[in-house]
């Protein structure tokens, strides 16, 4: 654009110049001078600039990947169903599974915001299916789900609708214990204890587990001597410490030739 004003300088002074010489310009000179302008105004219309534009082919390639968004939102939600046909999830466990399935972050959010899911009766579904399979306290069960991603409030909405009753989950935790290890009964009591119920749950399961606790403490007394080796009474007083009265870890060691 500097080269307009420059040529408007050289034809006023050409003009100039011919006015101190007092010579009128002819019809052809009058003429011509206005054709240095032509070239002046073509300045304007460079084509250069209006160049920069065919550059936006490649620009334009962008909504490209906002229509492969579109489709990720399409389709998270619909994938998210799918899950929630076959299994109960927490709202980031969904997010999360939906990631694992290649949807981004953005996408796998918009499909669990849209798969029309109840998240606490998403919680109860799990807290049932946990039930179907182990036995939890109410303490217990709550953290499992607070571990699967499932909040607080929504942990403890499916704690308090499973239908599950602390004594019998108890009952059932011992009877668990007690095919894989023995216990005494103050033994057995302190882990169910340990494991979230109540001591009156626990009592209650321990009493009413049907185990026999001179047979426990000979079996404690097994185990122990597979490990180790004891005295008669060091043995005796190692049973004792697990919770096995007196006269039970003495049988225990007697059982076990000792």
């Amino acid at each position: 654009m500097d080269s307009i004003p420059t040529q408007l300088t050289e034809a006023s002074t050409l003009t100039a110049a011919a006015e101190t010489q007092n010579t009128e310009p002819t019809a052809s000179q009058a003429t011509e001078a206005p054709t240095t302008e032509p070239k002046s105004a073509e300045a304007p219309s460079a084509p250069e600039v209006t160049e920069a534009p065919t550059t936006a082919p490649e620009a334009s390639e962008a909504p490209k990947s906002s229509a492969a968004a579109s489709a990720g939102e399409t389709n998270a939600p619909k994938t998210a169903k799918n899950y929630l046909r076959i299994s109960a999830f927490s709202y980031t466990g969904l997010i999360k599974q939906l990631e694992y399935e290649g949807f981004t972050t953005e996408e796998a959010t918009y499909g669990a915001d849209h798969c029309g899911a109840d998240w606490k009766e998403q919680a109860l579904q799990c807290a049932k299916s946990y039930l179907s399979i182990t036995n939890f306290s109410r303490e217990g069960l709550m953290d499992q789900l607070i571990f699967e991603g499932f909040t607080e409030e929504e942990a403890s909405y499916a704690a308090d609708h499973c239908g599950s009753k602390e004594d019998s989950q108890a009952l059932g935790t011992a009877k668990q214990y007690l095919k894989v290890m023995a216990f005494s009964r103050d033994g057995l009591v302190s882990q169910l204890e340990y494991d979230g119920y109540s001591t009156e749950d626990a009592e209650y399961a321990a009493d009413n587990s049907g185990a026999d606790w001179f047979e426990q403490a000979q079996k404690a007394a097994k185990q122990y001597l597979s490990i180790m080796s004891f005295s008669r009474d060091d043995l005796i007083n190692q049973l004792v410490f697990d919770g096995f009265t007196y006269n039970q870890a003495e049988y225990g060691a007697e059982q076990n030739g000792l």
